[in-house]
């Protein structure tokens, strides 16, 4: 149990955590024209939407939401730097305060190293001098990320279809928690019935929003169109792999949590779940996506503490003991 008190510590921490990224954001808001594109001018129009990226096109709810935080602050801000700066910083830290409360909320006294290490990974993704762009899906993937971890460790299986579903509005990657489903702690029909319903679910949802938004290759929506061999970036990421300076070296992301969510000892179920989901999603960065910008990690600092808040400050997890098997 939580006292009024211990809650309110844990509160203003979770503010302080909040205000730090607000300015960290702010900072970075102006490096980057995308960022104007996708914070306030992406939605002004549909020929402004029809402009972006077919690979940001279909997180519809993640450009929806700023362009309405935009809309909100441009009532009380007229420089147009300004009102980039303010909107990009106020509604990442909405989202950071957001997934802390639920944190709090979810696992009350422990909370404190949730906080901390998630602000440890979000301060290095968002670090000066290492990236220039920061977008509005960044800290939504990493609430709904969180949001099935704490369904999973309340049991609350059921919901987590629905979190897949509604979180791929913001940011489709969330289609690898699919995998995480098989490793529930329910009898294996009930596990595979689940990872099945939300795979298809997944899919049709995907492509309509695809096609809604006019990408010419529904369901794929990274850069590869037209489809060809250059548009996969393995062999570049293994070489910055190799190349890259230690002190800016992708082993270092997410605060380091992802690497020690990969080393860590234990077989249990919930920690191969954990380690599977990570696996899957660094294996389509490194196909797909660059792996020294580091803020499109966010979605595994979740999963990482997760599993070294359980292994280190004592396991507090779901049955591990398979059901009906």
């Amino acid at each position: 149990m939580t006292s009024v008190r211990e809650f309110g510590i844990l509160a203003l921490l979770a503010t302080a955590s909040c205000v730090l990224l607000f300015h960290l954001t702010v900072h970075l808001a102006p490096l980057h024209r995308d960022n104007t594109k996708t914070f306030i001018t992406s939605n002004a129009t549909l020929e402004n939407f029809l402009e972006l990226r077919r690979e940001w096109r279909p997180r519809v709810l993640s450009i929806a939401g700023a362009h309405v935080c935009g809309a909100l602050v441009g009532k009380a801000v007229d420089s147009p730097e300004t009102h980039l700066q303010t909107t990009v910083g106020i509604y990442s830290a909405t989202w950071l305060f957001l997934i802390n409360m639920a944190i709090i909320f979810a696992f009350k006294r422990r909370a404190l190293m949730f906080i901390w290490g998630i602000f440890a990974a979000v301060a290095f993704g968002y670090a000066p001098g290492l990236v220039t762009r920061v977008f509005p899906w960044d800290m939504p993937a990493m609430f709904f990320f969180t949001l099935f971890v704490i369904c999973y460790h309340k049991g609350f299986h059921r919901l987590l279809p629905a979190v897949i579903l509604v979180g791929a509005l913001f940011k489709e990657t969330t289609a690898v928690l699919c995998i995480a489903l098989l490793f529930l702690p329910i009898p294996w029909r009930g596990r595979l019935k689940l990872a099945i319903i939300a795979g298809v679910l997944f899919v049709l949802v995907k492509v309509a929003v695809d096609m809604a938004v006019g990408n010419p290759l529904p369901f794929f929506s990274p850069s590869i169109w037209p489809p060809g061999r250059h548009h996969l970036r393995l062999e570049g990421n293994v070489a910055e792999l190799l190349s890259t300076p230690l002190s800016m070296h992708p082993i270092w992301i997410n605060a380091g949590t992802l690497v020690a969510l990969m080393v860590l000892p234990g077989k249990d179920r919930t920690l191969l779940m954990l380690k599977c989901v990570a696996a899957s999603f660094t294996l389509s960065i490194f196909v797909f996506a660059e792996i020294r910008e580091f803020r499109i990690w966010f979605e595994m600092a979740p999963l990482a503490v997760y599993a070294l808040v359980n292994h280190f400050a004592g396991k507090d997890l779901p049955n591990n003991a398979a059901e009906g098997t």
